[in-house]
């Protein structure tokens, strides 16, 4: 099974490549900046026109992250919505000559369906209503492909991932909230709470996360998809959770909620699991001790 990626160097992309590759499967890496491990964006037009078929064609090169969109309004406009449509007629260019073209797999967010009531579970039939940038940029995206490869009858898969968590290799990036609290333990600084703590959020441990992708290529999935843990966890049990795997008191500086981010929602993998079989088999506090137990052993 061959597997286009690009945003090769990033979280996502490099943990699914590790993943695939020790099963044998050959990966093609794409990335903004080629180097002996990856080929330049700029070449995968030419990979498309190629009569070498791949299975999927996964899309996770993206220019920003929620904190940081919030800071550059709009800039995925500027560079990743035409880097897609740029891939979505590379694709349609090909499927016209005869080419056997791979499935498009975005990654989205689950932060599309905004914010929610936390009783409720958002499913794939509740509609997007965003309330930040970075998932505004991402729900324009999935527009973007379903209204495309629908006219145009290409195959294509839109994930909408929750949080995924337990990456060490790439653990200097901080992104997400889990990061941040293991780098207030190692650094033994204050971790910055924004809010009351009560935000709740669904947490997907790196290894279901994997399975979750691999499950739906190889069930050659069309449409949208949850790809969640489906249970939530408020701010304050997940510090309460590192303090007792960890048995070291974490400090806390308290500072204003950002207005972008999502602080109360669940979703509902049903649907998903429904199709391919997959339910998350690793539990919060376990995920969590495996990764911290790596993470302080580096």
């Amino acid at each position: 099974m061959k597997i286009l990626t690009t945003g090769a160097r990033g979280r996502l992309g490099g943990v699914l490549r590790q993943f695939w590759e020790k099963r044998g499967n050959p990966v093609v890496a794409y990335s903004r900046n080629a180097d002996e491990g990856h080929r330049s964006l700029a070449d995968l037009g030419k990979e498309l026109a190629t009569r070498r078929p791949a299975k999927a064609l996964l899309h996770l090169a993206w220019s920003t992250v929620p904190a940081s969109a919030e800071l550059r309004p709009g800039s995925e406009w500027r560079e990743d919505l035409p880097l897609l449509a740029s891939m979505l007629e590379g694709l349609h260019q090909a499927k016209k000559k005869g080419i056997r073209i791979p499935r498009l797999v975005f990654f989205s967010t689950c932060a599309v369906y905004g914010q929610g009531n936390g009783k409720r579970a958002f499913s794939e039939k509740d509609p997007a209503s965003p309330i930040g940038w970075y998932a505004s940029a991402k729900a324009e995206a999935e527009t973007l492909i379903r209204r495309f490869c629908e006219q145009n009858s290409l195959p294509y898969l839109i994930l909408r991932i929750s949080n995924p968590y337990g990456f060490v290799h790439n653990h200097d990036s901080l992104q997400g909230v889990i990061p941040h609290l293991s780098q207030s333990l190692l650094r033994r600084r204050p971790f910055r709470l924004w809010g009351d703590g009560r935000a709740r959020k669904d947490y997907l441990h790196v290894e279901d996360f994997c399975q979750g992708v691999d499950a739906a290529i190889r069930h050659n999935l069309t449409g949208i998809y949850n790809l969640c843990h489906g249970h939530t966890t408020s701010l304050q049990e997940l510090i309460s959770t590192f303090a007792e795997i960890t048995g070291k008191k974490i400090r806390t500086e308290k500072k204003p909620a950002k207005a972008w981010d999502v602080g109360q929602a669940r979703y509902s993998h049903a649907k998903f699991t429904r199709a391919t079989g997959w339910r998350p088999s690793v539990p919060l506090r376990e995920g969590l001790r495996r990764y911290l137990e790596e993470l302080f052993s580096i």
